[in-house]
């Protein structure tokens, strides 16, 4: 007897789980047709921005690489792709911004030789910071620009510095014609004096980017989810 009451209980729970979908009444189903509009899909206009945003990238890293030795200052050279980060995480929603400066920072990895993630670490701290002052900071003023960018050099030295400390007798690259490669700066003043000069050269190169953020597309921020019946 115990067993069959037992049986008879699990039954008489098993059978509203089998029948729950097709008692629905007509609010639940407005209510799934209202979830199911607010799916995330992909359309023409994200395939129209991630389009755009590769296209800043293949720039910002082509100069970067090309311009190599032509913008030095004192042995210092700019981070150009950090401008097209801060560019992306002063604009974009937190997770786009951190996608999109992890892709910028891996791009770099690649094309300089660099250690494989350690831009890429460094710019996604740097978008991280940077989403974490959206909402209080005038995103077009130049001297929001130019604190941005001194904060992010100072991460990327950091970042960079203690790579070397960590690894220091690490071997220098070398390229197919037998060109060695020069290792990462070490030097405390090359990092503050490149992150100065990405600072300086901010304002003009953020000026223009944010004239043409309209092609980004960007997005405010999340849609909440709010359901009524």
């Amino acid at each position: 007897m115990p067993r069959l009451e037992l049986r008879i209980e699990i039954d008489q729970g098993r059978a509203p789980l089998n029948t729950r979908h097709t008692l629905l009444s007509s609010s639940d189903r407005m209510t799934d047709r209202r979830v199911a509009n607010l799916l995330p899909c992909v359309t023409l206009h994200d395939l129209m921005r991630w389009a755009a945003y590769f296209i800043l990238a293949y720039l910002f890293v082509g100069m970067q690489v090309g311009l190599r030795g032509f913008l030095d200052f004192a042995g210092a050279s700019p981070d150009l792709v950090l401008l097209a980060v801060i560019f992306i995480a002063i604009n974009a929603p937190r997770d786009a911004a951190l996608l999109g400066a992890f892709g910028l920072g891996l791009t770099q990895d690649l094309l300089t030789l660099q250690p494989l993630g350690l831009y890429a670490l460094g710019y996604s701290l740097t978008a991280m910071f940077i989403v974490s002052t959206q909402e209080i900071v005038y995103r077009e003023h130049p001297l929001t620009h130019f604190s941005l960018a001194l904060v992010g050099g100072v991460i990327i030295g950091i970042l960079l510095m203690l790579h070397t400390w960590i690894w220091p007798g690490l071997p220098g690259v070398t390229t197919a014609t037998g060109e060695r490669l020069p290792p990462l700066h070490s030097g405390l003043v090359s990092h503050l004096l490149s992150a100065l000069f990405t600072a300086c050269l901010s304002p003009f190169v953020l000026f223009i980017l944010m004239r043409i953020k309209t092609v980004f597309a960007f997005q405010a921020g999340r849609k909440r989810l709010m359901i009524r019946r």
